[in-house]
């Protein structure tokens, strides 16, 4: 928990209130804990190993004004994304008008 949290630590000329920063890492770790809990096997691993692993990676967004299409290029360990669904998943977020996202990657 604690390199994970070091690790996820904001510099502080992006946030100097100590107390946001522990927050913001909280919850990014759950974030990737919730993520990791979905790929067989690495329900356990570390935040630096996800972010190399699944994370690292270019992507690009497609907006036609209705739908929102994220295209990722493909992680280090892709098969097991197709695997879970997680490299194949659509979204809405209700703070984004609703729009839906569509998440992939490139083939």
């Amino acid at each position: 928990v604690k390199r994970d949290l070091a690790w996820l630590t904001l510099p502080p000329l992006l946030c100097r209130s100590r107390s946001a920063d522990t927050a913001l890492s909280l919850a990014a770790r759950a974030l990737l804990r919730a993520a990791a809990a979905r790929l067989p096997g690495f329900a356990g691993s570390s935040a630096p190993y996800l972010w190399r692993n699944f994370l690292d990676l270019p992507g690009r967004v497609l907006d036609d004004g209705e739908e929102s299409r994220v295209i990722l290029g493909r992680p280090p360990i892709h098969v097991v994304l197709n695997q879970s669904g997680l490299a194949r998943t659509r979204f809405t977020l209700s703070w984004f008008d609703e729009r839906l996202f569509v998440l992939g990657t490139e083939d």
